[in-house]
């Protein structure tokens, strides 16, 4: 998997949040991008995946060299960000299993092992909704790292977990990152990107 972004930029209003960035993106490397809030970091996160459009210039996502269909992109992507909403009516086991159906996981697992990894075994019968935010962030990183995609796409990772949660999430990254492309953005928090090789400041992004 290859992303790459060719004199990108993004305006809201009459503001650029960002101009003429240029990048390529490559599995199987690891990327952080660093930047306190406001920054413009979910916003371009949002180009990469493919959530919004460039106000000018283009961002490619490339398979083996093939530009890949945006009408198939989704089953290449995988994303987790404190912001994504989940189906709360649904029980952990149900959200689970309707998962799979709509993108694989990377190994054939039963929803009993999935939770277990994840650490929340013993709430597999219970409501979404009646989750903790540090469990539904458990959740969403457990999701994007489980499922057979070729990009990963952490938002800030680290937000609503406890420190036993912050050493789950590490040694969970590590053992599912396989030579896929992962891209953390982050304010800056360590923990969030200490398995990336590459760390770039979104401000040095704007003035490449």
């Amino acid at each position: 998997m290859r992303v790459e972004a060719r004199d990108l930029g993004k305006k809201f209003g009459k503001t650029w949040l960002f101009r003429h960035l240029d990048f390529n993106f490559e599995a199987p490397n690891k990327y952080a991008i660093i930047g306190p809030n406001a920054s413009g970091k979910s916003s371009l996160l949002r180009l990469i995946a493919g959530f919004s459009e460039a106000t000018e210039g283009s961002i490619t996502h490339l398979n083996q060299g093939t530009p890949v269909d945006d009408l198939q992109w989704f089953r290449h992507l995988s994303i987790a960000s404190p912001y994504l909403e989940l189906e709360l009516l649904f029980s952990l086991r149900e959200y689970l299993e309707l998962h799979g159906k709509l993108k694989a996981f990377r190994e054939s697992k039963s929803v009993e092992t999935l939770a277990q990894e994840f650490g929340l075994e013993s709430s597999l019968d219970k409501e979404l909704g009646d989750f903790s935010s540090g469990m539904m962030q458990r959740l969403r990183i457990g999701l994007a790292m489980a499922s057979d995609t070729d990009l990963v796409l952490l938002d800030e990772p680290l937000s609503n977990l406890d420190e036993s949660a912050v050493k789950w999430y590490e040694d969970y990254v590590q053992e599912q990152m396989g030579k896929r492309l992962i891209i953390v953005f982050s304010n800056a928090k360590t923990e969030e990107y200490s398995f990336c090789n590459e760390h770039l400041h979104i401000e040095e992004l704007k003035a490449s």
